[in-house]
């Protein structure tokens, strides 16, 4: 049984807190420039804002939160101490589909949702995923052993993007492939000693290990 501490309770309720007033509020970074990039409370702000509003929720990922520029001719018009209207836009990656949202930061509402065809760019607790997982997979694991490695301590994984293909097990996935190295603690560059010829092919969304591609034992450099 899971334990909650007043203390936790405590982090949540602010944690709650921090996130009412941040999409409730005016934009928080005060930008001296239409072309400023986003600040921390800004990108916060665009996200809660999309959550708010029912378009995303804690599963959703934003992998690209910037600046939604103004037009060319309003910030050749600007001048020091005129209003400056600050917007964003968000690609969100959503129950399997990829969004493109345009958020109005000074108004604090969502201009814009459109669902798009593609891929959103990959989040960091999507690359941990895809790493851990080939490392606990047991077909993955006997293939290593097969190489002589016996330690995973000294494998360490890099997944890759893998693209759009044609193969039907592929489709509508949240597909990365992932080689891995080994480590030598002699030399930093663990690039240089690829475990060759073995592969996996990974559904971060799915939290699971599609194929594993071994073409067999090739020697360590």
């Amino acid at each position: 049984m899971i334990r909650t501490t007043p203390y936790r309770c405590l982090q949540a309720l602010v944690a709650g807190l921090g996130l009412i007033l941040i999409a409730n509020s005016p934009v928080l970074a005060q930008s001296s420039h239409p072309m400023d990039a986003l600040g921390s409370s800004e990108v916060a702000r665009a996200v809660q804002l999309i959550k708010t509003a029912g378009h995303g929720d804690d599963t959703s990922r934003f992998p690209t939160v910037t600046l939604k520029e103004m037009p060319k001719q309003q910030v050749l018009a600007w001048e020091p101490g005129d209003v400056i209207s600050r917007a964003a836009f968000v690609v969100m990656r959503h129950e399997g589909d990829t969004f493109e949202i345009e958020v109005d930061l000074t108004a604090g509402k969502v201009r814009s949702v459109r669902k798009v065809d593609g891929e959103a760019g990959v989040v960091i607790d999507e690359w941990l995923a895809a790493s851990q997982l080939t490392k606990a997979n047991e077909t993955w694991r006997a293939a290593v052993a097969k190489r002589g490695i016996t330690s995973l301590d000294k494998v360490f994984c890099s997944p890759l993007t893998a693209g759009r293909f044609a193969e039907a097990d592929y489709q509508a996935k949240r597909v990365m492939k992932v080689p891995c190295y080994v480590r030598d603690p002699q030399t930093s560059h663990f690039f240089g000693r690829p475990i060759d010829g073995l592969f996996s092919v990974v559904d971060v969304e799915a939290g699971k290990v599609i194929e594993i591609i071994d073409l067999g034992v090739v020697d360590t450099p």
